[in-house]
């Protein structure tokens, strides 16, 4: 899962696992993105027609700014054919 920042995180902040969390699966990697303004979730298997909630803590962008608290954004899963 791709989650893409309107601005440029800090790497230790955004590379944290434990910064990331969605109801009903595990968050078991993040891999920070070239530039600095995405990371790739890896989570546990999602399942197709489903609707999650993402929430994300504790990611600073390179000024020192933290993401407010419990920030949240909906997505529904739908596998490629």
């Amino acid at each position: 899962m791709l989650v893409n920042y309107s601005e440029k995180v800090s790497a230790a902040s955004a590379a944290n696992v434990a910064n990331y969390s969605i109801a009903g699966l595990s968050v078991t990697a993040v891999e920070l993105l070239e530039g600095n303004v995405g990371v790739r979730l890896t989570t546990s298997v999602m399942t197709a027609g489903s609707h999650y909630v993402l929430t994300v803590n504790n990611v600073m962008d390179e000024s020192g700014n933290t993401i407010a608290a419990n920030s949240q954004a909906e997505f529904d899963y739908m596998e490629a054919i």
